[in-house]
């Protein structure tokens, strides 16, 4: 299997990969340089935005895209400069950030909060929802949460913790967004990557990013691990199917917290892959 870096950004902290059909480009963010990222995936050239604070994620919007930051959002299209603030819950702590994302299938933003590292970890983290009239917490609790990702028929809601005590993938009915009880759908404490970033492809199988171990696993959806690609990248950090057909697999990667060699200095790449496999297709956010 070829596996190829996309063009020459090398990210402190990238992260949260996603493809927009419409504009046929890839987004991600690095989070510890405050920069949204657009990249052409046939020239491998990208296009940097300085956001605010640390962009932790970034959705494609119907017009545009949408920005997790620290203590708030942004909503806009990229090169315009009308960037739209759209404002955390009034109980938001300032310790706290935005974390993972994703879009529910009726286009509302699915979303994470965690305390922000430099504050010391703590199990504070909230699955928040942003619906038309405000703010709705769905979970509490978490240290790291992460792998946001929904089933091609969206009627199954995924979500894994990363922290090293945790490292396990829920999963758990969403019916119009009402969400049912969450139930163990994977563990990955014997692997040798933590969950991170999380997708789904069109055959219902769940890609998780396997942050620390330098490899992408698929688990079929009855739970079970059926596919290990060993990435040349030490810390993965999500996957996101794009290209036109969804048949290519993109892989955000860190250059930070490395604990072996980077010889061919691609720690922090975006990996471009081909996964045999076509992706499901994401909502675009409905932004308020």
């Amino acid at each position: 299997m070829t596996i190829a870096p996309l063009g020459a950004v090398r990210a402190r902290v990238g992260e949260s990969a996603c493809w927009s059909a419409r504009e046929q480009r890839l987004y991600s963010v690095d989070i510890w340089s405050d920069r949204l990222w657009r990249h052409d995936v046939d020239t491998g050239e990208a296009t940097s935005f300085d956001m605010p604070e640390m962009a932790s994620a970034v959705v494609v919007a119907t017009d545009g895209v949408v920005v997790a930051l620290e203590s708030h959002l942004l909503a806009g299209r990229p090169g315009w400069d009308d960037w739209r603030r759209i404002d955390a819950p009034q109980d938001h702590p300032a310790e706290h950030r935005f974390n993972d994302a994703c879009v529910d299938p009726a286009g509302r933003l699915v979303v994470s909060t965690m305390r922000n590292s430099r504050f010391g970890a703590a199990p504070e983290g909230r699955l928040l929802r942003l619906d038309p009239d405000g703010w709705t917490c769905l979970a509490e609790g978490f240290w790291t949460l992460n792998g946001l990702a929904f089933s091609p028929d969206g009627a199954t809601l995924y979500w894994s913790d990363s922290h090293p005590s945790v490292q396990t993938i829920w999963r758990c009915a969403y019916d119009g967004g009402a969400l049912g009880p969450a139930t163990e759908f994977a563990r990955m404490d014997a692997l040798a990557g933590r969950p991170d970033g999380g997708a789904v492809d069109a055959e219902g199988g769940y890609w998780s990013a396997g942050v620390g171990g330098g490899e992408l696993y698929r688990f079929a959806p009855d739970g079970r691990l059926d596919r290990t690609i060993a990435l040349p990248v030490e810390n993965p950090t999500r996957p996101a199917f794009g290209g036109a057909a969804l048949d290519r697999l993109f892989v955000t990667s860190m250059r930070e917290r490395l604990t072996r060699p980077d010889p061919d200095d691609l720690a922090g790449a975006v990996l471009v892959l081909d996964p045999g496999v076509a992706g499901a297709p994401v909502t675009p956010m409905i932004a308020p």
